[in-house]
């Protein structure tokens, strides 16, 4: 590994200096600092913690210093044209400084001079010897706040570290550094490393949080469990259901040459076509574990080249048995000492918890533990309906080519005489043309029809299209 020591300095400046780069310094509505949230939690302090903190600036007990990183000084020494474009892409949003490390204080101050909360009530007893009583809802906001007290924010001071050379990794890397304790957990710091992983993960969480939300408390959103969620859930559609995901795989994941880099931008588009189908059922499917059942057989059956068609029918009959199964009270064998409920499956995305699951709900089968296969014969909660019977809602297997070659359609022209179905003549020079003529299948694609010589049919392309999923039929009368 190799290690670059960063260029930074101290400065001291006062709330009010840095109030100007909050709001932005000509008052546009542009803020001169912004947070990139490749290197933030998405914890926001409650209330109570807001509030201490503006009182402890008021009060000169706020000494930990803001870390930012200068757009300006480090494009000037950016070594290549990935981190040059990266901060010039802020330099044009007029962002002067990058938010590494001070987020939540910043935004609290925002929110203070915005008068969406007020300070701790009380009284205050300042370095002049001036006495000020703070009263809840009454001159506890900043607009209403005593002129002493607001001076006293305004003037407190504050120390920056400004960063003044250093690529995108190296600040990922400080950020990650300085959290290398018990402050953040592994999604949050696995969420400031470099990569596209990284990146898209972040990204599909923000955007699906308005609907995979209601898995998460508020907390856990916070501390980017969600993006933990759908970071497993990427790995476990990549290489299974029983694949083991551990903190060192997530990590590995997270690295810029893995597989899992190379392989995200399908999964999010794959979660994206899923989260469309699956948002009306929802409140009928209440864990989040099920999402990985259901996405796990989905991947399964198109690898067979079997698409969902009846969405509705699918998520309905899994909401079923998925209820069937959590009622029932019969135990399973999750290790040599430990025996579980259904419900209580619910509760792990571990590989042996997702393959007993499987089992469970496919009515019987086999599922690997340990070193050794065990079985669950015949598997009936309630009935013998309840077994979820998916494969009905997924298309036929269908061939992989859809469309006939050259070749082939050379055969079927003189095999049909150069005539169509329909009785209308091929003639010679349209025979590839496709505007023209079309090869159709005899028995309809979607129903499984084979790609092949005994299946094609040329027809004109109106009859072609007007056909649809419809088998092809001789007409009785030849058409002039």
């Amino acid at each position: 590994m190799e290690f670059q020591q960063i260029d930074s300095k101290t400065v001291k400046v006062d709330v009010k200096q840095l109030i100007s780069l909050i709001i932005g310094e000509n008052n546009d509505d542009k803020p001169a600092i912004v947070a990139d949230m490749s290197w933030q939690s998405r914890v926001r302090w409650p209330l109570e913690n807001m509030q201490s903190y503006i009182t402890s600036l008021i009060i000169g007990m706020a000494p930990s210093k803001y870390i930012f990183a200068s757009t300006g000084s480090c494009v000037d020494v950016a070594l290549t044209e990935k981190d040059r474009k990266y901060y010039q892409s802020w330099i044009k949003k007029k962002v002067r400084y990058l938010n590494v490390d001070s987020n939540n204080r910043v935004t609290t101050i925002q929110k203070f001079i915005n008068n969406e909360f007020g300070i701790q009530p009380g009284i205050y007893t300042l370095q002049n010897g001036q006495v000020v009583e703070v009263a809840e809802g009454e001159n506890d906001t900043f607009d209403k706040l005593d002129d002493v007290l607001r001076n006293a924010f305004l003037f407190a001071p504050i120390t920056l570290e400004v960063i003044q050379g250093a690529n995108r990794k190296q600040l990922s890397d400080q950020f990650i550094r300085m959290n290398d304790g018990i402050t953040l957990n592994g999604p949050e710091k696995r969420n400031a490393v470099l990569s596209d992983f990284s990146e898209q993960i972040r990204d599909l969480t923000t955007d699906q949080l308005k609907n995979i939300g209601t898995y998460f408390r508020e907390k856990e959103i916070g501390r980017r469990k969600a993006d933990d969620f759908l970071a497993g859930l990427c790995l476990l559609w990549i290489h299974g259901p029983d694949y083991s995901i551990s903190e060192k795989v997530l990590w590995e994941a997270y690295k810029e040459d893995s597989t899992a880099n190379k392989v995200v931008f399908a999964f999010v588009s794959k979660f994206k076509e899923f989260i469309k189908a699956f948002k009306p059922f929802i409140s009928i499917i209440p864990n989040k574990n099920c999402i990985i059942d259901m996405m796990c057989i989905i991947k399964d059956m198109e690898s067979q080249g079997r698409f969902l068609q009846d969405k509705k029918g699918f998520f309905t009959e899994f909401s079923r048995v998925h209820a069937l199964l959590l009622k029932d009270n019969k135990f399973h064998k999750v290790s040599a000492t430990k025996i579980v409920q259904y419900k209580e499956l619910l509760r792990s995305r571990e590989a042996k918890y997702n393959s007993i699951r499987r089992v469970l709900l496919e009515g019987g089968g086999e599922y690997q533990l340990g070193d050794k296969k065990n079985s669950i014969e015949e598997y009936y909660p309630t009935d013998k309906e309840a077994i979820f019977n998916y494969e009905q809602f997924f298309s036929v297997v269908r061939d992989p080519r859809r469309t006939f070659s050259k070749e082939e359609k050379l055969v079927a022209a003189w095999e049909q005489d150069w005539k169509t179905p329909e009785g209308k003549t091929i003639e010679f020079d349209d025979l590839l043309n496709t505007d023209k003529i079309q090869g159709g299948h005899d028995k309809p694609w979607a129903d499984g029809g084979s790609t092949t010589q005994d299946n094609l049919k040329l027809q004109t392309k109106e009859d072609n299209q007007k056909l649809g999923k419809n088998p092809i039929t001789d007409s009785e009368e030849p058409v002039e």
